[in-house]
């Protein structure tokens, strides 16, 4: 693994750049900034992935991601079916009890309606909570179908089946104190999936933050025979701590100016526990070197992480913010050639949908001074910085502006260790 490593002491430092293989000395400082290696591209695992995202309120977007689209006034309304009448501005500020959050959905057929069914299922139970359509009925082509309903908190996991494509808006509202996930299924009789041939329709889901605002969950169009979708309704908000939130805020205004840069659209992250909580283990373990060793990275963790670490007495062992810690990865590194940007790239990656963010601290003792040493990490799936060494200019000079903007890109996992979600 080719590790350049910037570290800072109170001593004098140097660079390692193994590389090249050279080694110099740098001006005394305090903070210590690994450098991300690239990330290997095994081709045998590559898979297609794309998203489409919609405007967003800068505030609420930054940890949230989307805004909610809302519902076609042309919709019509089943028997025991949640889906109903066109979603009103009034159901867009609904509100469910504190152990609950709204999940809006919106399906659109297209001119083969009758092929599609959908519903949504508590993971461990094999009866649907809900579905649609009702009593043998069948959805009419080319109609738009909405709902509202309040569910549990917890991860639901929407399917969708059928060659129509609807405009689903259903309100679910969803209690904390359950935090199991749902199927959703939507279902197509014939198995050929929604399709622009058969008429343009769509499927939405929107979900209700703890706060009352609203974010796009899911958006999807065409597809064949079936599609699942795993929705986290209000779980991972529940559970982020304040420097969580400000760590995931730190990357996403990051992200929303360097996208706009290059004229490409915004992808938000998403806070993983998961990352979260293997960032801490080994923000822990960066501890034991303090004193002897500049911070390096993980072996055989499949995921992009970027580190940093500083130490010292008084200021320089302060504590420092998430947006201070995620600046020192992205502005100190902006202008600098490939892989002195390592940091940068992974942060502004975007095939980049997960990221989780921790810290670990400890104290020593110098000539009866106390130091302290904080350790900073932060994984992201898929990993940035992914094959780099294909994208080259003629001079063969790195080209990491291509492969950091890309849709998608061919390293795994793509999902975090809880899974994937929206």
């Amino acid at each position: 693994m080719k590790l350049s490593v910037l570290r800072t002491s109170l001593e004098l430092l140097c660079i390692i750049d193994s590389v090249r293989g050279g080694l110099r000395s740098l001006p005394v400082g305090t903070l210590e900034v690994d450098h991300p290696p690239e990330m290997v591209f095994d081709e045998e695992s590559s898979h297609e992935h794309t998203l489409e995202w919609k405007e967003y309120d800068r505030e609420k977007v930054l940890v949230e991601g989307r805004s909610p689209s809302h519902a076609s006034a042309h919709s019509r309304q089943l028997g025991g079916d949640p889906l109903s009448p066109g979603i009103s501005s009034a159901a867009l500020r609904m509100s469910c009890n504190n152990y609950q959050r709204a999940v809006m959905i919106t399906i659109k057929t297209d001119q083969e309606g009758h092929e599609t069914s959908w519903s949504l299922t508590k993971k461990g139970e094999s009866a649907p909570r809900y579905y649609g359509p009702d009593g043998g009925q069948n959805y009419l082509s080319s109609t738009s179908y909405s709902g509202a309903i309040c569910v549990g908190v917890g991860m639901y996991e929407f399917t969708i089946k059928g060659t129509s494509l609807r405009t689903l808006t259903s309100k679910n509202c969803v209690s904390v104190a359950s935090a199991n996930l749902n199927m959703y299924t939507i279902t197509d009789l014939f198995r050929d999936g929604m399709c622009c041939d058969s008429g343009r329709g769509y499927y939405d889901v929107d979900v209700q933050n703890e706060d009352g605002s609203w974010r796009s969950a899911v958006r999807g169009s065409k597809f064949f025979g079936m599609k699942n979708h795993i929705i986290d309704v209000g779980r991972t908000e529940s559970t982020m701590t304040d420097r969580d939130k400000a760590y995931l805020i730190a990357h996403n205004k990051r992200r929303i100016e360097w996208h706009a840069r290059y004229n490409e659209p915004y992808v938000p992250l998403k806070w993983s526990k998961g990352l979260r909580d293997l960032s801490k283990e080994y923000a822990i373990k960066l501890l034991d070197t303090c004193r002897i060793a500049p911070p390096e990275h993980a072996t055989n963790n499949p995921y992009g992480e970027n580190l940093a670490r500083n130490k010292g007495a008084g200021e320089w062992g302060q504590l420092y913010s998430p947006d201070q810690i995620v600046g020192r990865f992205v502005e100190r590194e902006e202008g600098l050639p490939w892989p002195r940007n390592s940091h940068l790239t992974n942060v502004i990656w975007r095939a980049t949908k997960y990221v989780g963010c921790a810290e670990a601290e400890t104290s020593y003792e110098i000539n009866g001074e106390t130091h302290m040493c904080r350790a900073q990490v932060c994984r992201y799936a898929k990993p940035g910085n992914c094959n780099m060494g294909a994208y080259k200019f003629d001079n063969g000079v790195n080209d990491w502006e291509t492969p950091m903007l890309m849709d998608d890109s061919p390293c795994e996992p793509d999902c975090p260790p809880e899974g994937c979600y929206e």
